[in-house]
């Protein structure tokens, strides 16, 4: 990004004015994320940016918080797609691997589809097959919510 850039500058300045209000997480920028949930399932925040990958250890921590999930924020009059957060799953074929060519078929069957679906059903993770559609987005309303974000939004890497 441009980080002289008016957008950059006044996201920066915003965030700043929180933290000079006292309104941001003392030390938030070096907690680990295990702190941060703490941080929020504990009320000591009103909120946090996160993945999916909390929801399940948020309700664990604290099954009577009442919580929900929204896109991430944006400024006034913003009409663009919002990002949002994931922890990728990174797949790669080494350079160096004597089987690339059965590596790629092994990328290709996770990714097919119906396995993509059951391999992120199990993990409560979304897609990287943009067909595919995990089984707890219809069994668990928050995560359905969370899928209807992702659907008109874009992945933003944490």
């Amino acid at each position: 990004p441009d980080l002289e850039g008016k957008p950059v500058v006044d996201m920066l300045t915003f965030v700043k004015s929180l933290n000079d209000a006292g309104t941001i997480s003392p030390g938030i920028a070096t907690k680990t994320e295990q702190e941060k949930v703490e941080e929020f399932v504990n009320n000591r925040v009103g909120m946090m940016i996160d993945s999916l990958a909390h929801v399940n250890l948020i309700r664990k921590r604290n099954p009577k918080l009442n919580f929900d999930l929204i896109p991430v924020p944006v400024v006034e009059n913003y009409t663009g797609k919002r990002g949002l957060p994931y922890a990728s799953w990174g797949i790669g074929i080494s350079a160096a691997s004597k089987h690339q060519e059965e590596a790629w078929k092994l990328v290709q069957y996770v990714m097919s589809e119906k396995v993509n679906a059951k391999l992120v059903s199990l993990a409560n993770a979304f897609p990287g097959n943009v067909n595919a559609k995990p089984d707890f987005v219809t069994s668990d309303k928050a995560f359905g919510k969370a899928f209807e974000i992702f659907k008109t939004g874009y992945l933003a890497n944490e």
